[in-house]
């Protein structure tokens, strides 16, 4: 039921949760009390010993005494690089929540303790307010959505002076008996079937520069530059291997190459977080990169090996996985739309009117027992696996179904799904469970043109 749920309420839902978070953090930070708040001043300390590093990144150390903010006397050790010696006296900062010591506190501690609560009161007020604003449309998205479940409500005939006839028994309408497999035909014969040729990544080490495989040291003649971001936070940092493809080792499908290596880098970089997609534009290739080789040089002393490989930011970072996994193609097989792909729940929606007689405008509106068959067809059809070709899987929504400049982009060039067997290690996570898929248009792959791919990625 998530999808159906999610489709139905999930925007609401999002909404109002967000909204109640950012009250009750709100009102939290509106009740902090000046009792609950640290009071800082500083104390006078005399050094009794220095120790002292030769390192710069290092830090020097002295040991002091002094007399704490409750009057009493301690001694401990500082970092402290400053010139004073043995015997010296320095000034350190000291902080309490002891409201018996806050006379300690002199006039310059006084305001920034003002300053500080100031800065509360103002996130309390943003959050508060930003609360506000997100509760409304919330609760409108959720209303709107369960006033369209409901059923019209009866018309009454009209009131005459004639004698009140006796009430008709509103007629018994049998049940509707859906037939899946009819249903699914139909939805084929609108969008028929494509090949696909599944892909089992199995954990590996060392792989060839010449195999099917999730990331590892990718096939790239040494006289290739390396792809690196190109600007912003990725600006000329290089990008990892994702998966390279080797045609000449996979079956064929219809307009896909029958040679050469196509390659999938992406951003690891930690800042990001998005594994270099840009939510705005999928097609622009900055956090990510395709390339394509076309022709395959055979002699590996030409080729980059492990130690010609770039120095990444994050040594495994904020990747889907670590290390490699070969790329176990099986044969091509038959694969039908799938409940992902956005012209699915179009096509679903003229079956149930067209055939069954039902009067659904939008997915929102349906319930009862088609909400379970839809469920259930949703379930047959989701077909989340890593794959060449076929149909998409996603998490949430297929962005063509709503970004313009990739609307026709209906060959699913490459999927990575996310895979993990507890204990094992072999896990490969995008997000929280989620899926990577790349699109290009049909022309563009006929011309092995890769330059304008669509990429994505979702997760729960």
């Amino acid at each position: 039921m998530e999808r159906l749920l999610y489709k139905r309420y999930g925007i609401g839902a999002v909404f109002l949760i967000l909204a109640i978070v950012c009250i009750v953090f709100g009102i939290k930070n509106a009740g902090e009390n000046k009792e609950s708040e640290p009071y800082y001043t500083t104390v006078t300390a005399v050094i009794t010993e220095k120790y002292l590093s030769s390192a710069a990144e290092l830090d020097s150390f002295a040991d002091v005494t002094y007399t704490d903010l409750s009057g009493i006397e301690r001694s401990g050790r500082i970092a402290y690089n400053g010139s004073a010696t043995i015997g010296d006296t320095i000034e350190i900062e000291m902080s309490t929540r002891n409201p018996a010591v806050i006379g300690f506190a002199d006039a310059g501690d006084e305001q920034r303790q003002n300053a500080e609560r100031s800065k509360n009161k103002l996130y309390a007020v943003i959050e508060i307010v930003g609360g506000a604003v997100m509760l409304v449309p919330g609760i409108f998205l959720i209303i709107r959505r369960l006033k369209s479940e409901k059923a019209p409500a009866e018309k009454t005939a009209p009131r005459t002076g004639t004698a009140k006839p006796e009430p008709v028994p509103p007629p018994q309408t049998a049940a509707v008996e859906y037939d899946i497999e009819e249903i699914l035909k139909k939805i084929d014969k609108q969008i028929p079937p494509k090949p696909v040729i599944k892909l089992e990544p199995k954990r590996a080490e060392k792989l060839s520069v010449f195999e099917s495989k999730l990331g590892g040291v990718p096939y790239m003649p040494l006289d290739f530059e390396y792809p690196k971001g190109r600007s912003g936070i990725f600006e000329g940092r290089p990008l990892r291997l994702l998966a390279q493809l080797n045609f000449e080792k996979l079956p064929h499908i219809e307009n896909f190459p029958q040679k050469g290596i196509l390659q999938f880098f992406c951003s690891d970089d930690e800042e990001d977080g998005a594994y270099g997609l840009n939510f705005d534009d999928p097609i622009e290739q900055d956090g990510f990169r395709i390339i394509y080789h076309e022709n395959i040089i055979a002699d590996e002393s030409k080729l980059m090996t492990k130690e010609n490989m770039p120095l990444f930011k994050n040594r495994f970072g904020n990747f889907p996985f670590e290390g490699e996994f070969l790329l176990e193609a099986k044969e091509p097989e038959s694969c039908p739309i799938s409940s992902g792909d956005h012209r699915f729940e179009k096509l679903l929606l003229n079956v149930l009117c067209d055939d069954y007689g039902k009067e659904y405008e939008n997915i929102y509106e349906i319930g009862g027992e088609e909400e379970e068959l839809c469920e259930k067809l949703y379930e047959m059809r989701a077909f989340e696996q890593t794959c060449i070709g076929g149909y998409p899987f996603f998490t949430q929504d297929d962005p063509r179904g709503y970004k313009e400049e990739i609307a026709d982009y209906d060959i699913l060039l490459f999927q990575c799904a996310s895979f993990f067997e507890g204990g094992s290690g072999d896990e490969i996570m995008w997000g929280d469970m989620g899926v990577g898929n790349f699109f290009i248009s049909e022309k563009d792959l006929k011309n092995l043109d890769f330059s304008k791919t669509a990429y994505n990625w979702d997760c729960g």
